[in-house]
Parts: C-alpha cells; structure tokens; sequence
C-alpha cells in the first residue's frame, strides 16, 4: 500500500498460524482496526491540552500515567520475552530466503478503501469493514470458490483512511463468478457500496485485476513469516538459493546462480583501466553481494 505507515492486519490468534492457510490472516473486527489504526494524533494532543487547561495538575499526571502504563508494560514484556502475542508472533517467522511458485495462471486482486470524510470513523467506513470481514471469513471457509489467499492493509495519511486488500485467484473466472453470485457475503455489501458512491463522497473505493501467466512472476520473502503468495493455498515454498538465488533466476530467464555470472563480469571487466582495478561500481557491487550470498549459502548448508 502507498502508506507509508500501513501496517498488515493479522490474525489475534498468532498461535494458532498455519501455513498456507488464508485462516492466518482474516480481518479482526472492523472496529479494532480502526480504533488501532485510525486514532488521529491529532484528537490525542487536543484532549491533552484541554485536559492540562480544565482539569488539576495531579488529575493530569494520573491520566498521563494510565495513557502511558499499557504501551510501557507491552514494551517491557517485549524485551523481556514474557509477552505471549509477540512470542507466537515470532514463532511463525521462517529464517532465510524463500520463493514461492504456483503452477499455471493466477490472478491477482487489489481491493480496497479509502475514507474521504473528515473524521475517519464514520458509520460508513465500519459498516464496510464488516462487510469484508464476512467476505474474507467467507473465502476462507469455502475454498473451492478459488480464493488461494489473503492478506489485509490499513494506515491512514493526509488524504484520508485506507484499508487494502491483496487476493490471490486461481483464475479470473473464478474471481468473476464469485462476484456475480447472488447468494455470497459480497453482493449485499456490493450493492450497498453501488448505491453509496452514487449519493455520497463519504467512501472511495477501487479495484485492480491483474491475470498473471504461468512463470511470469517472482517472489522472495526474507526472515519472514508465510505470508502473500509464500501463504497462498497450492503454492510451492522453496528455499531461494542456487537456481531461485537472484530475480533473473526465479523469472527463469538465467541459471539464478550468481556464481554463473561471475565469468562474464571478468569479461566484461578485462582491459578496463578508468576505474578501480579495472572493476565499475556495477561489477563491484555485483561481486560483493555475490560474496554475500555465497557465504550465507555455506552458513545455511552448515546449519542444516
């Protein structure tokens, strides 16, 4: 998502995480989110002020004291790995470098909304996000209708709240009947939004398809938990070295070996002397992340 402080909505239920299920990331209640997300900062120093205005010097500092306990106390248990939500959390991350591959066509689709009210927790924005929650509770629970996975943004920025979502389509047909089907969660919620968006500017909304072809896509995800298309249903998760090391490998248009690339950087290199040992910042940047890479490659061989 464009916003820059967007942050992925998973699941409550971190211990419960099981790969490759979109089960690990339905939507929390719509208006947790927006309570966690949407607070303008805003609001939060005017009450401030107008509290240290209208009310006694030590009302003040006790409401200070108990705004700031809970942040406090959830930091502390961070660092001291007694926080439960935060342990399972990181319990799911998969050390290393991965890259997921599905077999034939997909689609990808971006959904999302935007509130351009004043205030960001209008009556509107939350009756959508409970649409979706049922939407994705719903895509979840039946997998046959092709849904293969999920994953949920919101943030907020100058121009208005926003809430994202990235699905993942075993096909366009699919995605198609699925939002022409009478009796699914969405064509209530469809119509509703039809009607809204012809009254009123309260709510934006928007969507993108895009269909991708068998082998013409990449991915890699780092140190992370398994999440978009490393989460998808179907999908092959593989450790990404040797032929998945680099992007030219993954989109199969190479070896992905950076060690396979090595003679033609010397070639490329020989006779040149306008630079460092003949070497560009190119052909230097590319053999020391190919050091990089080959080491680490030798640590995971060790470990395993």
């Amino acid at each position: 998502m464009a916003s820059g402080n967007a942050q992925s909505s998973t699941s409550a239920a971190t211990a419960e995480f099981q790969p490759n299920s979109p089960a690990a990331r339905i939507l929390r209640p719509s208006l947790n989110i927006l309570l966690s997300s949407y607070v303008p900062t805003t609001a939060i120093v005017g009450a401030s002020f107008l509290a240290a205005a209208l009310l006694p010097r030590n009302v003040v500092l006790a409401l200070a004291a108990l705004a700031l306990t809970p942040p406090a106390l959830s930091l502390l248990t961070r660092l001291t790995g007694t926080n439960p939500a935060h342990n399972a959390a990181a319990r799911t991350i998969r050390r290393g470098r991965f890259a997921a591959t599905l077999k034939g066509d997909f689609v990808v689709f971006l959904i999302g909304l935007r509130g351009n009210a004043a205030l960001p927790l209008t009556p509107a924005f939350k009756q959508a996000g409970d649409a979706f929650a049922a939407i994705l509770r719903e895509l979840d629970a039946r997998p046959e209708l092709g849904c293969l996975g999920t994953e949920q943004y919101v943030g907020d920025s100058d121009t208005g709240s926003r809430f994202m979502c990235v699905q993942y389509w075993r096909s366009s047909e699919h995605l198609a009947r699925y939002a022409a089907a009478s009796g699914s969660a969405h064509h209530g919620p469809w119509k509703w939004l039809m009607k809204l968006g012809r009254e009123s500017p309260e709510l934006g909304f928007w969507h993108e398809t895009f269909v991708v072809r068998d082998g013409d896509y990449e991915s890699i995800s780092v140190n992370c938990p398994p999440f978009h298309l490393c989460n998808a249903r179907t999908a092959e998760v593989v450790p990404a070295h040797r032929n998945m090391a680099t992007m030219k490998g993954r989109l199969g248009k190479g070896t992905g070996d950076a060690k396979s690339e090595w003679p033609e950087v010397l070639k490329r290199i020989k006779g040149r002397k306008q630079s460092w040992f003949g070497l560009s910042v190119p052909d230097l940047r590319f053999l020391f992340w190919s050091a990089v890479l080959e080491i680490k490659q030798q640590q995971s061989n060790l470990k395993t």
